[in-house]
């Protein structure tokens, strides 16, 4: 199926990013499965480290050797695994937004097509996250800072003026990071379809959600509901099962377990949304902004064949 180059409205744009999904369901499930196997190997590995910590008896201390060593390997094996998540995560990233770049065009892409069409572009994408990932926490850490140096002195003046700056402080705080969040929503197109750099790809990306970030907005925020939805589904039963059962049993521990499976299996099946809706903004905004829709028709044309050469005389 082929999809119109054209400005979409709001409720277009979130049918064409859902209808998309869903017509290629498996190819992004199954582009997604990399990075989810791989948490999920690290979530089970981590709850089976964690385990021996927890005393067969309730009211008995637990050892601090074990306690000890469990904090060595569970904070080497979290290193390690982040490492190769970030990895997997970022190429899992850039197939998928190829996998859409191919579905614009008409094409039927598959999972090790989608794969190999980043090849020598991994270590781009996973800069491009670390770049995004270090401003997002510099902002998260001044932040911190501003709101723990200022409310502990206001709380000596008056506990009540410093209680009313830390929740406006801590409120404004969440809001300027959603909005750095949106003004990088769509710099992985370009990082593997425009052939930017890391740097590039996030100037790119605000150049092109400028003007735009309430439409960035609703198609963030209705991917978030759908991801917590399902994990809500898939993982929320044994959570609470696990509660009553008590985390420091046996039962608990099986339940929370099952939970950390079926969680990765909905992170896996509700991931690729969010993934293919910031694919499709990005074709919104270049065609709104630049005139994409009239390039790409464009480069379809057959080339206009060269008239033969006029001898002279």
């Amino acid at each position: 199926m082929s999809y119109e180059l054209r400005p979409l409205s709001l409720a277009e744009l979130l049918d064409r990013a859902f209808g998309m999904y869903r017509r290629h369901f498996l190819l992004f499930v199954g582009i997604m499965a990399v990075p989810s196997v791989v948490m999920l190997v690290f979530s089970v590995g981590l709850q089976f480290i964690q385990a021996p910590v927890l005393p067969p008896d309730p009211a008995a201390a637990p050892d601090p050797a074990q306690m000890i060593g469990a904090a060595i390997w569970g904070g080497a094996a979290f290193i390690l695994m982040m490492i190769l998540y970030w990895f997997t995560y970022a190429v899992a990233l850039g197939a998928s937004t190829t996998a859409v770049a191919e579905i614009y065009k008409g094409q039927v892409p598959s999972i090790a097509t989608s794969y190999g069409s980043i090849r020598g572009r991994v270590a781009r994408l996973a800069l491009l996250m670390l770049l995004v990932g270090l401003r997002l926490g510099t902002a998260m850490l001044l932040v911190g800072m501003i709101v723990g140096v200022l409310v502990p002195g206001l709380f000596r003046v008056s506990p009540i003026l410093g209680g009313v700056f830390g929740f406006v402080a801590l409120g404004a705080g969440v809001v300027f990071l959603f909005w750095l969040t949106l003004r990088y929503a769509v710099a992985v197109p370009p990082a593997v379809l425009e052939d930017s750099t890391a740097s590039e790809s996030i100037a790119r990306s605000i150049e092109l959600t400028r003007g735009s970030r309430w439409r960035v907005l609703v198609l963030v925020v209705f991917t978030v509901i759908i991801a917590y939805a399902g994990l809500m589904l898939f993982q929320g039963p044994f959570i609470v099962a696990s509660v009553m059962a008590g985390p420091e049993t046996a039962t608990g521990f099986w339940l929370n377990l099952l939970g950390v499976i079926t969680g990765s299996i909905a992170s896996a099946f509700t991931n690729p949304l969010a993934i293919v809706a910031m694919a499709v903004l990005y074709y919104d905004l270049r065609i709104r902004h630049e005139g994409l829709d009239i390039e790409l028709m464009i480069e379809a044309l057959p080339a206009k064949p060269s008239s033969p050469a006029v001898l002279p005389g």
